[in-house]
């Protein structure tokens, strides 16, 4: 990727995803602290790249996509991790407030908590736990099964 932008190619990538909290600050993202990435500073600043928002916005009955290029971020990158991670949020959560109905919100932005702050998806949570136990429970089975046929040869 790095590679490209020095080369000026065009790069997109979803900043707002929550890719753990490897490479990542909590701040503020709709007023809920969320895991951002750094990653989009970083490289704007290693390629000496020009940052530029965009929007996407589904036309209905399926007549595909508009995407509208807003202007070049100014004073991008900082140099301050958390405040250009704020600016990326603040940027990002104005177009949602925009089109909320517009936004991936089956993305669960908020699932790299804090530690001092509470689950925000138990449910997903308490799902997965039990899909794992299941799991588990079929593991151990199989093992066993594995263990009786070996003792019988």
């Amino acid at each position: 990727m790095l590679r490209l932008l020095r080369e000026a190619v065009p790069v997109w990538y979803a900043p707002d995803q929550d890719y753990g909290e490897d490479h990542s600050v909590f701040v503020p993202f709709l007023g809920v602290p969320a895991a951002t990435i750094t990653a989009t500073a970083r490289l704007a600043r290693l390629a000496n790249a020009v940052v530029i928002p965009h929007t996407v916005k589904r036309l209905p009955h399926g007549q595909g996509y508009e995407i509208t290029l807003h202007p070049p971020l100014t004073n991008y990158p900082s140099g301050d991790d958390m405040a250009d991670a704020i600016y990326i949020n603040e940027i990002i959560a104005m177009h949602i407030r925009q089109n909320p109905e517009q936004y991936l919100w089956a993305h669960r932005r908020f699932k790299t908590r804090p530690t001092d702050m509470p689950e925000r998806y138990p449910e997903v949570t308490a799902r997965k736990l039990a899909l794992r136990k299941k799991q588990w429970a079929k593991k151990r089975k199989l093992k066993q099964r594995q263990a009786q046929r070996q003792k019988k040869h």
